[in-house]
């Protein structure tokens, strides 16, 4: 008996030992790897962001969202893509706010609809890979994503992020997953401003009736959101299965033509750059001092407000101009803040309301930015008016 003890006591000391062995040369494998890779601090530019977007009849509910970079030895959580349940109605008009022809089969690729993760621990190294895991609220089916970026896609998205590649000021990159019944997925990268539509992969798991976290979890929540969805259809008439070949081939299809416009529902130009901010030089750009309060404010909005933020061209020379003028008023800290929001929220057309959530402004806040924002408005016009007599 006590040579079998000993026996086992060996076997698993040895078992320990050899562990450790692999440990350490893992350890050294990683080490080595990271070593001929930098690894860029936010003082060297922009995050780089996830985003998603579905047909309206054909929304999803976005389970999981994983950054991964083994070669560093990262991976970046993401919250709940936010998702909003409109009606028709609600999309329409919305979408003729922002000069948009509603487009009930499209994916599109920015607008309030099309929704950004907010990520735990961002990096301004791209990530190696990608999953993604969703729940398809028309079919009520589950898929999983593993999505590996080419080295190509890396270096673009990290050109993109870094100051030093563009003028002293990163522009952000990311991409975009256009979810499509069946478990497809067109994929997008976006890089400062523009987008190139990279292919359309598939699910590697899917369709299940088991979500990603296991059965059972959350099941009051996902009943409701697969009625919702369905209600919505019905109550617009639409019948979701069987698809239509041209309704699926328009959602497949959708932005992904070389070399033609992205944004191919658009309708209206452009609004100008100084749109209700008359005043506002065209072509000043500004670089805000990093750690000052008008960078960190520029980082929270491109980080946390991603969609508010490529509306405004020349953000940073924004805030710095309306941070002056806040001052020259001899506004505190928070009615500073407010200012250049309202500034801001005017000249890219971006109702107050859309931006609290990722901003977290309370509704007294909200109340105040969009005062401000009309009253420049409303300023500008005066003066356009004023100046074409």
């Amino acid at each position: 008996m006590n040579l079998i003890l000993n026996k086992a006591s060996f076997l698993r000391d040895r078992q320990q030992k050899l562990k450790q062995v692999i440990m350490a040369l893992l350890s050294l494998f990683f080490c080595q790897a990271c070593a001929g890779e930098k690894v860029y601090t936010y003082e060297d530019g922009l995050t780089w962001n996830l985003k998603a977007t579905s047909p309206f009849y054909y929304d999803v509910y976005v389970e999981r969202v994983n950054g991964i970079n083994e070669t560093q030895g990262w991976v970046t959580s993401h919250t709940k893509l936010n998702r909003y349940y409109d009606s028709q109605e609600g999309r329409i008009a919305s979408a003729k706010f922002a000069g948009w022809t509603f487009d009930p089969y499209g994916l599109e690729l920015y607008g309030n609809y099309v929704n950004r993760a907010q990520v735990i621990g961002p990096r301004i190294n791209p990530p190696e890979r990608v999953l993604i895991a969703w729940l398809s609220l028309a079919e009520g089916e589950f898929y999983q994503l593993i999505y590996y970026l080419s080295p190509k896609v890396q270096a673009s998205m990290l050109q993109g992020n870094l100051n030093k590649n563009n003028g002293g000021l990163g522009c952000s990159t990311g991409l975009i997953f256009g979810f499509i019944p069946g478990g497809e997925v067109n994929i997008w990268l976006e890089a400062c401003q523009e987008f190139t539509f990279l292919e359309r992969v598939k699910a590697q798991m899917g369709p299940s009736n088991e979500s990603y976290f296991g059965k059972g979890y959350q099941s009051r929540l996902y009943p409701g959101l697969i009625r919702r969805q369905k209600e919505s259809a019905e109550a617009d008439g639409v019948t979701l299965f069987p698809i239509p070949p041209e309704r699926l081939e328009h959602m497949r299809n959708s932005n992904t033509a070389p070399g033609s416009p992205v944004l191919l529902t658009k309708k209206s130009p452009v609004p100008k750059l100084t749109h209700c901010w008359a005043e506002k030089p065209y072509n000043l750009k500004v670089k805000l001092e990093i750690g000052s309060p008008q960078h960190q404010l520029s980082r929270r909005i491109w980080n946390n407000a991603y969609d508010f933020a490529v509306k405004v061209r020349y953000l940073d020379t924004g805030i710095h101009l309306a941070w002056q003028e806040a001052e020259e008023k001899g506004f505190n800290a928070q009615q500073r803040e407010l200012w250049v929001l309202a500034r801001l929220s005017a000249q890219g057309q971006v109702p107050a309301t859309q931006i609290a959530k990722g901003l977290e402004l309370n509704s007294a806040e909200v109340k105040q930015i969009q005062s401000w924002a009309n009253d420049f408005c409303l300023a500008d016009s005066k003066l356009s008016a004023f100046n074409k007599k």
